[in-house]
């Protein structure tokens, strides 16, 4: 084929790739050894047994995934005793990381320092379970991992753990908004044999420029390391299922399709069982499917299944893959609803709750640390830790919290009577955010989160900024309409009034912050006067993850606090200096409320 690139990456590469054609498939059949085939029939559907005895595999074998598929915090699985073959193997693939020179491994040994989580012995016994114990094979792919990863995600990104706040931040508003060049996230289900299933689908509108095909790639290797490093996918393995329906020639690059296919079967924990690409256009099937096959290799051509046809024919034959219509999702005819948005940020929530659990802190703190929920808010819509986060450039005495009399005394001059003085440097007092004659009735927490994260990241749709609040919408009645006057939340309240509400608190919000600004100085003078460390936050969610925060301790029990800061985030005291709320803020704590990452002595 001699279609045009698009996509702006590897452009010469992907001239120079020859069509795998039709006759290159069968020479390739006519030299496959019996195992081989018989091995990728068992990866494809599952254990010969009872693929062969029931090809037919019914829906009720479908089993839901965990309420987390974060790769985020692995060393929280349970861990089981260690047999003799596994502490032998262990020994061996120790021996054989060693006799890899330092040089080929430097990213490797940067992330057992680093990272020592991320290298610990359970990734290290999937490695040696998916080579059979092969500890020379398994010790290359582990250092494999590490290089390409440095590669992918550079060095200031590379070591952070794999989440959407971690190495995949940069990428998290846009697999959001959908505007790479494929959409994909791993679904909340598995399928019959208890496999993690990836969904991937063209997006039409996603940029596929070189920095879409950039950000694409660290996308890919996020949610698939994400599927592969999950409970399940270390026990079962990992399929893919591909919406063909509107890949066009730009989608394909070469150096985004060799990255994934190392993904799938070199260098991840565990190998992709099968990838269905199903209802392919034509551009796709006579175009870029023989670009695909050539450079996924032997190993993924065995197992790759193409479905097309009706609806109906496409989801029979992937019943026969132990992938029911149960699991598959709506835009693909079966019964799966699937939100994009609201699927990465369930998983955003996930990986924060993991990490919450992984610091080790109580219950009845954690617990604590959750946004209070008014009589109208679904316990989905509590379900966020709204988290303050401190960040070491940010921080200026304006951004400090002030102690409590500081507090009392400025809601007292701003209610009380005015007070006139001769004194030319008393300055008068501050005007409050509400209205004149407005009594001090408080407000939705759900709408404070909302105005909070348009002020950080401006660029944020209402509606979304709502959403990420804790607001949930739905038609006012089944056959209405989808603008703003026809959703309504839980009581009653369309859409339009909301979004008026936000913008109008907005507008008093920066009234209030414009005049603030010319008393910063003297205002931080009157709170950090004493020198006392009293955390005094402006909402009851800081206060909470205060008293979270004073359960994480330094080396000798010292509270510390919890920094932002990917270049050099380190241990801050805690106090009422460095708690104080940041005025900028990265992508995923722009989104919804921060999840805190400790570093101790470069180590996350």
């Amino acid at each position: 084929p001699n279609g045009s690139n698009q996509s702006g990456v590897g452009n010469a590469s992907d001239q120079n790739v020859a069509a795998f054609t039709e006759q290159d498939e069968k020479d390739e059949l006519a030299t496959l050894t019996i195992q081989e085939i018989l091995d990728a029939e068992q990866d494809v559907r599952g254990p010969l047994s009872e693929a062969l005895g029931n090809l037919s595999v019914g829906a009720a074998a479908t089993t839901p995934a965990p309420s987390s598929v974060s790769a985020s915090a692995p060393h929280l699985q349970q861990r089981q005793q260690l047999s003799i073959e596994d502490t032998s193997a262990l020994l061996l693939l120790r021996a054989e990381l060693l006799r890899i020179s330092p040089h080929q491994k430097r990213s490797y040994t940067d992330a057992v320092q680093r990272c020592p989580d991320q290298v610990d012995q359970q990734i290290q016994l999937a490695y040696l379970r998916r080579d059979g114990y092969d500890a020379h094979s398994a010790a290359g792919r582990i250092v494999q991992y590490w290089e390409n990863r440095l590669t992918v995600f550079g060095r200031d990104r590379c070591y952070l753990p794999m989440t959407l706040d971690g190495a995949a931040r940069g990428e998290f508003d846009d697999m959001r908004a959908e505007a790479l060049p494929y959409s994909t996230t791993v679904l909340p289900v598995r399928d019959a044999n208890g496999r993690a299933v990836v969904y991937v689908k063209a997006s039409p509108s996603g940029r596929t420029d070189a920095v879409g095909m950039e950000k694409m790639m660290r996308a890919f290797w996020y949610v698939l390391d994400t599927a592969a490093s999950s409970s399940d996918g270390r026990q079962n393995g990992f399929v893919v299922i591909v919406n063909g329906t509107d890949i066009q020639r730009r989608h394909f690059s070469v150096k985004v399709f060799r990255l994934i296919r190392q993904l799938l079967w070199d260098i991840l924990p565990t190998k992709a069982k099968c990838t269905h690409l199903c209802h392919p256009s034509k551009v796709n099937y006579y175009i870029v499917q023989p670009l695909v096959r050539t450079v996924f290799g032997k190993e993924l051509r065995l197992r790759q299944r193409v479905h097309y046809g009706t609806t109906e024919k496409v989801l029979g034959e992937l019943q026969q893959y132990a992938l029911p219509p149960e699991i598959m999702p709506q835009d693909m005819g079966g019964q799966l609803q699937l939100n994009f948005e609201e699927r990465i940020l369930e998983t955003a929530l996930a990986e924060r709750r993991e990490f919450l659990q992984s610091t080790s802190i109580p219950t009845d703190v954690l617990s604590a640390s959750m946004p209070v929920a008014s009589p109208s808010v679904s316990p989905m819509d509590t379900s966020s830790t709204d988290i303050t986060i401190s960040n070491k450039r940010e921080h200026s005495h304006s951004d400090s919290f002030q102690g409590p009399s500081a507090a009392r005394s400025s809601k007292s001059s701003t209610s009380g009577r005015k007070r006139r003085s001769g004194n030319a440097t008393e300055k008068p007092p501050q005007k409050m955010n509400n209205r004149k004659g407005r009594s001090g009735r408080k407000s939705d927490p759900r709408m404070q989160r909302a105005v909070q994260i348009k002020l950080d990241n401006p660029d944020t749709a209402l509606k979304v900024a709502l959403q990420m609040g804790g607001f949930r919408f739905h038609p006012k009645n089944p056959n209405g309409g989808q603008s703003d006057k026809y959703l309504v939340d839980e009581n009653g309240t369309s859409l339009s009034q909301h979004k008026n509400n936000l913008c109008r608190r907005l507008r008093q919000e920066k009234a209030s912050t414009a005049g603030k600004s010319n008393n910063s100085q003297d205002s931080a003078g009157s709170a950090g006067v004493s020198g006392s460390s009293t955390l005094i936050s402006a909402t009851e969610d800081d206060a909470a993850f205060a008293s979270a925060a004073a359960f994480s301790t330094g080396p000798v029990g010292t509270p510390v606090s919890i920094a932002s800061d990917e270049a050099a985030a380190t241990v801050l005291p805690l106090s009422s200096g460095n708690l104080g709320r940041p005025s900028r803020r990265d992508s995923f704590d722009e989104a919804i409320a921060e999840i805190p990452q400790i570093e101790v002595n470069g180590t996350y």
